[in-house]
């Protein structure tokens, strides 16, 4: 039997009018957690925990005194939501995930890239009375998803610094009004008063943590902003925080869980299989003339790849340049992108419009990269980890059509990585060495001062600190 996710969106509307004052409501909402019940013995066991796990939560919503706050609008019917944002059906997994936050329970979603991970919050953020709050990493991303989901009539806006005064007071008045259903922002936004009141003003439904693997130091793509999420999400009394990411090992998803402070989450992991996607690996062999020999594998896979986009990814930003340069010397639409590119959103809003065939990239070309029809990812050498790789790599045919992802195997890589792994890596030794570091450099009240955001980066921590203790 499937999950009842039209009579759980339902409920959750009606809790909220109970919420909000309307005693009418209550009979509306007791029939629907009766029905529920009953479908108890036709589901299966993943489905029972999801409404074990959720049902309580709305029930006590129910039973406690009204909020006052005002009838919410009648939303939108579920197949009405869903072709409002162009969907005919859930894949698997989008369900449990939108029934959690349907519920008002914390939910850690970790899906392939690709596999639709975005419309586990959109879909609740049309179900539900309030505002759904989305934690982005990235402008570009935000940018990209706002306008998609206008394109479709969905209200959505961003707040970030890249906006005009205009279009910062047009987003502000949007969410004010009530016609904004999804805000974007980055985590910094979220230390600002003003706009935690702008939110808390409307009611925060949902709070959706995207790229959530950000938030764990074990993860491939660790960012301290992340760190301090669950704190600044407090004033914001959201129902329930949804956790997303593509990659998360076993150990990520624990810290995930733990750095964002979910309350029994509901875990909804498909795996990262990607049945569209064939994943190759070529030998290139090694000694004189290798980098030509992946010149030439590179051009022949692009060519094979007919007229639709791709991506290369290369080590290094010379690299990109020179392949780059290659490709469109071979007549084909190729630009460099890296992170001292002063062009780089040309080259994303040109891969996007269709105008950019092949992007040769460093792994700064990666969230917010949001182009369907992809039909090849190349790896010019190694990449440093298998999160790095499934996520990169899972770029490709996300419209569902078969797709490539091809790696340049060359045995001589191989050093360098395991060089810049070892690097990266943080011994017990020197961890004990930093803290007695600290210890020495406290003053009677054992307080060490620190200058501003030097603990994000391991290089102006070393060197705040050899100042302090004048080593």
């Amino acid at each position: 039997m499937a999950l009842p996710i039209a009579t759980v969106a339902e409920l959750a509307h009606a809790v909220a009018r109970v919420e909000a004052g309307d005693a009418a409501a209550r009979a509306d909402a007791e029939g629907l957690l009766a029905r529920l019940r009953a479908a108890w013995p036709g589901l299966d066991p993943e489905e029972r925990d999801d409404l074990g796990g959720a049902v309580p939560l709305l029930k006590a919503r129910l039973d406690a005194p009204p909020r006052g706050m005002g009838a919410p609008p009648r939303p939108p019917a579920l197949d009405d939501a869903l072709a409002a944002l162009g969907v005919r059906e859930l894949r698997p997994g989008q369900d449990r995930a939108a029934v959690a936050a349907l519920c008002g329970r914390d939910a850690l979603v970790v899906m392939a890239t690709g596999s639709g991970k975005s419309l586990c919050y959109q879909l609740p953020a049309l179900l539900l009375p309030g505002v759904t709050l989305v934690v982005s990493p990235l402008i570009a991303l935000m940018r990209d998803q706002v306008l998609g989901l206008r394109e479709r009539g969905v209200c959505a806006v961003a707040l970030n610094s890249s906006q005009t005064e205009e279009e910062h007071r047009a987003a502000r008045d949007e969410i004010v009004s009530g016609r904004a259903r999804i805000v974007y922002a980055a985590p910094e936004r979220l230390r600002m008063a003003g706009f935690v009141g702008l939110l808390a003003g409307r009611g925060v439904a949902l709070a959706a943590i995207d790229e959530a693997h950000c938030a764990s130091e074990w993860g491939h793509d660790f960012r301290p902003d992340y760190r301090d999420i669950a704190p600044l999400l407090v004033p914001l009394a959201p129902r329930a925080v949804m956790a997303l990411t593509a990659t998360a090992t076993a150990r990520v998803q624990d810290d995930v869980v733990r750095r964002l402070a979910l309350r029994r989450p509901a875990v909804v992991a498909t795996g990262a299989d990607r049945p569209n996607i064939a994943f190759d690996v070529i030998d290139v062999g090694g000694g004189t003339g290798l980098e030509n020999r992946k010149r030439g594998v590179v051009a022949r896979l692009v060519a094979e790849c007919g007229d639709r986009p791709a991506i290369v990814y290369m080590r290094t930003r010379k690299g990109c340049e020179t392949l780059a340069d290659h490709l469109a010397a071979l007549g084909v639409a190729a630009r460099p992108y890296h992170a001292q590119r002063p062009d780089r959103r040309q080259v994303q809003d040109g891969f996007a419009a269709g105008t950019v065939r092949v992007v040769c990239a460093t792994n700064a070309f990666g969230m917010g990269v949001d182009v369907p029809d992809i039909g090849l990812v190349a790896h010019h050498s190694l990449p440093e980890s298998v999160e790095a790789y499934s996520q990169e790599a899972g770029r490709a045919g996300r419209d569902g059509r078969p797709a490539r992802a091809v790696l340049l195997y060359a045995q001589s890589d191989i050093p360098g990585l395991r060089r810049r792994v070892a690097e990266a890596e943080i011994t017990v030794g020197q961890v004990e060495a930093r803290l007695r570091a600290l210890a020495a450099a406290g003053d009677a009240a054992g307080d060490v001062e620190v200058p501003a955001g030097a603990l994000d980066d391991r290089g102006l921590v070393e060197g705040a600190l050899a100042t302090r203790i004048g080593a």
